[in-house]
């Protein structure tokens, strides 16, 4: 094939110098052969230069579409990542306000003396020790919950505990307490204490529509503290819940 080519040349240059000079086919044959060995030489390079230089893209290196074209796909591809980023952060916006974690109760977190509400069974036998009288678990129509009682009559102290199966390890759920105990609320209210000293600690959170004469209700009757008053004075102290 590039035998056939070089012939094709010769032939070509030969005859143009023929009819301009009018030189006989030898000497054209010659001067063809002569000009495509130059033409080789000097020509050849500057041919395959200007073909790569009129292929499409070669002057750059880029694929089609140019600059403008990767540009476009850049920002698109930007577009996609903000928009995948956005969403992720929205999805994970949206989890954490869903399940945000609930602010106890402050009466849960009210202590007397060193018990409190959601202590476990075993950690009530370390500061009561064993109770004195046990009740067996109980399931309650309204919740389904197990409930039993713990008694310390000596002490003055009743404890109820929950669980939401019956084997399972129980919380405290309410505590009582009457004379002869001597324990306190984290606020300084004790057996002996007076309405006034009640209404000045608690006085935020109590009640008046369910406190009377006789009880002073901080928080409510579905979960808060209780105080039970016989002239004015503190007899009787309860957390937990009295309705359900």
């Amino acid at each position: 094939m590039a035998e056939m080519i070089r012939l094709r040349i010769v032939w070509l240059l030969s005859g143009t110098m023929a009819g301009i000079v009018g030189v006989p086919n030898t000497e054209t044959m010659k001067f063809g052969e002569n000009m495509y060995r130059r033409c080789t030489r000097f020509l050849v390079p500057i041919w395959v230069g200007t073909l790569l230089l009129m292929a499409p893209g070669c002057d750059s290196g880029e694929p089609d579409g140019g600059e403008d074209g990767n540009e476009a796909v850049e920002s698109a591809s930007v577009g996609e990542q903000e928009e995948a980023s956005g969403g992720v952060a929205s999805e994970e916006t949206a989890q954490n306000e869903e399940f945000q974690p609930v602010e106890q109760a402050w009466w849960t977190q009210e202590t007397i003396g060193e018990l409190q509400i959601t202590l476990r069974d075993e950690e009530v036998i370390d500061v009561l020790g064993e109770p004195t009288e046990s009740t067996p678990p109980t399931r309650r129509a309204v919740d389904g919950f197990y409930v039993n009682q713990w008694q310390y009559p000596d002490r003055g102290i009743t404890i109820e505990l929950g669980a939401s199966e019956k084997m399972e390890l129980r919380s405290v759920i309410s505590i009582e307490i009457k004379e002869p105990a001597d324990l306190e609320t984290e606020r300084g209210i004790g057996l002996g204490s007076s309405r006034e000293e009640v209404e000045a600690q608690y006085g935020d959170e109590i009640d008046e529509e369910m406190s009377d004469d006789g009880e002073i209700v901080a928080g409510s009757i579905y979960g808060g503290i209780i105080f039970k008053l016989e002239d004015d004075v503190v007899r009787e102290i309860f957390v937990g819940a009295t309705a359900e």
